[in-house]
């Protein structure tokens, strides 16, 4: 399946880490070294924003304690998942004791000290069903079904139906033990099958490609190809070759990310996976995905056998690359070597798209990545900011509960959808902005996120009630040193000051531009949790930060939530008041406004990421 069927996935798909599990690469008796995975994680890392995951059991029993380190601080990152049907990790271990009590020689992970260097590598995804259930099941329905007379015949016809016989009983007769090759071993003992490589080869082989398809499923991922010795399960792909390591290391040694693929220098790696799955390491994906499309396009139809593939593959992507421009300076900075890399790949499609069948595929691919819309998210606060959001959008209430959290559904608007969430008043607690905020990103994968409703003003005599902040800026203002100076009160300010990125800000100053309603003011808004009512506290924050031109309770929490989970964000709110005297006779009004220059600002487009 894939490319070459004529399959293109609309999305990037999460990648399952199979080469990391012990038995599947035991069983076909080339077990690539460590280093050689660590490498393969790196450049599937490099290659693509969607994330990675294992099954938690394959990477305690699969990794050394390099390799074991290396996942541990991918895990914290939250670059790789683990997945597990024991959500308790004392529970996971417990289970893996009773498990493999038979066979605590190959297993020593669960029972001495070898815990240490996988303490980090915890439950961080429940999956529901079992592996070892599902196995059961799988292998039964193996036993009963015909051969495939494709393979070897010998083996079908002197060995498989005794080594089926061999596996329906010793499945019969389980009682805890994990199910892998060592528990049908003492079944063969005495049997014409004992010293044959072919049965042991086949029978591992099966358990692993059964296991290998549970976490495909379960992960709704694709798999990397092209690792070296592991090529006998590249066929379970579901998008060759979009995930091909071999593919991906020639691009990157082409276009100057041959080191960092590589984790050098650490520094810059580190810049990296700080980085990761933000819009420009998803630029350079898309980039490399339309090449990749592109070449495919070039396969003859008569080349079916998948390592033939892959060699004329490797060619017509050597043959692109040439096209593609070559570093004369190595970057300092992480965001200028990607920068650089997208320019180099680009140079490559667009000198493949002189060729009609690669131009068509890159088209293909660029349709099938059209057709699954982005999604904007807009935050709101209060009652009547969502109740206005549904209007202006619209007016028909669409909604969809995940989780914790009910989302409207307000439309298609721009080349995208929009959602809307509403979360409690304030940054903090359970139904805050920053909590709801992470929730709503991880749920819906939105390429933008807004937080829009009301603020307060800073001067009346330059604003206006009803006039429009656009935060350039935010300063949380919570954080502070609180104290007294020569008797008097002295706070100094601990909160950051931080930039809202720069694509978003862009799209809505420009949306100024033909904007006739009220005035829009772009620059520094404060965020705190305090619902201000006080002219005294007032003039401590205008003392703080002069130049800000209003101040809200909710962007802070938007703000840290989008920052850690790497998605464009942005404060549009409308001065309802002035922060004393306080009533509700403008907040209508004020929240119409906000949610009306948003709806203007997304209908022209630019917040999806889109590819060129």
């Amino acid at each position: 399946m894939g490319l070459l069927d004529g399959r293109y996935p609309s999305q990037f798909q999460p990648i399952y880490l199979h080469f990391l599990d012990r038995e599947l690469r035991e069983s076909l008796g080339n077990a690539p070294p460590p280093v050689t995975l660590e490498a393969a994680i790196r450049v599937i890392l490099l290659a693509t924003p969607a994330p990675l995951y294992c099954g938690l059991a394959p990477a305690w029993e699969g990794t050394n304690d390099s390799l074991a380190q290396l996942l541990g601080t991918l895990v914290a990152s939250r670059q790789v998942e683990m997945l597990s049907h024991h959500a308790d990790f004392g529970e996971f271990l417990a289970s893996k004791q009773v498990a493999y009590e038979h066979d605590t020689v190959r297993y020593p992970m669960y029972f001495g000290n070898e815990q240490a260097s996988r303490q980090k590598l915890r439950t961080t995804r429940f999956k529901r069903s079992s592996a070892t259930q599902e196995l059961i099941i799988k292998l039964n329905d193996w036993t009963v079904r015909s051969p495939d007379m494709t393979n070897d015949r010998y083996y079908m016809t002197m060995i498989d139906q005794p080594l089926k016989s061999v596996v329906r009983r010793r499945l019969e007769g389980r009682k805890t033990e994990a199910v892998t090759y060592a528990m049908f071993r003492p079944g063969f003992i005495g049997t014409e099958i004992e010293k044959n490589p072919l049965a042991a080869g086949h029978l591992r082989r099966e358990i692993s490609a059964e296991y290998l398809d549970h976490y495909l499923d379960e992960g709704a991922g694709d798999i990397a190809t092209g690792t070296a010795g592991l090529e006998f399960f590249d066929n379970k792909a579901r998008f060759f070759p979009l995930h091909d390591i071999e593919l991906f290391a020639a691009i990157f040694r082409r276009v100057g990310l041959g080191a960092l693929s590589r984790g050098a220098p650490p520094e810059m790696w580190e810049q990296f996976v700080a980085c990761r799955g933000g819009q420009i390491h998803r630029h350079l994906a898309s980039e490399m995905r339309l090449l990749i499309a592109g070449i495919s396009g070039l396969v003859p139809s008569s080349l079916v056998a998948r390592p033939g593939q892959r060699f004329y593959l490797r060619e017509a992507l050597q043959r692109r690359l040439q096209a593609s421009r070559s570093l004369t300076a190595q970057p300092t900075k992480i965001e200028d070597l990607l920068v650089s890399a997208i320019a180099s790949v680009a140079d490559g499609v667009r000198d493949g798209e002189n060729d009609a069948s690669f131009a068509i595929a890159v088209s293909m691919m660029k349709e099938a990545i059209m057709s699954e819309r982005e999604i904007v998210l807009l935050v709101t606060a209060t009652q009547v900011e969502i109740e206005h959001a549904v209007k202006v959008f619209g007016g028909e209430l669409v909604r969809k509960q995940i989780g914790d959290h009910t989302y409207y559904l307000l439309g298609e608007l721009g080349g995208c959808d929009v959602v809307a969430v509403k979360c409690a008043m304030g940054s903090g607690g359970p139904g805050g902005s920053q909590a709801t905020a992470t929730d709503a990103i991880r749920d819906l994968k939105p390429s933008a996120v807004v937080m829009v409703g009301i603020a307060f003003g800073m001067d009346k005599r330059s604003q206006a009630i009803g006039d429009i902040l656009l935060s350039r800026q935010l300063q949380p203002y919570e954080l502070q040193r609180v104290g007294k100076k020569r008797g008097k009160e002295n706070n100094i300010q601990r909160g950051p000051r931080v930039d809202v990125p720069v694509r978003i800000v862009d799209r809505f100053e420009s949306g100024i531009l033909d904007w006739h309603g009220p005035k829009v003011r772009p620059g520094l808004v404060l965020s705190g949790e305090k619902l201000v009512d006080s002219p005294d506290f007032k003039r401590k924050l205008l003392a703080m930060a002069p130049e800000a031109v209003g101040g809200e309770m909710e962007g802070a929490g938007l703000y840290a939530a989008a920052y850690m989970e790497k998605v464009d964000w942005i404060v549009i709110k409308a001065i309802a008041d002035w922060a004393e005297g306080k009533d509700d006779h403008a907040q209508k009004d004020a929240a119409r406004n906000a949610i009306e220059f948003v709806h203007h600002v997304l209908s022209h487009g630019g917040l999806a990421i889109g590819v060129r």
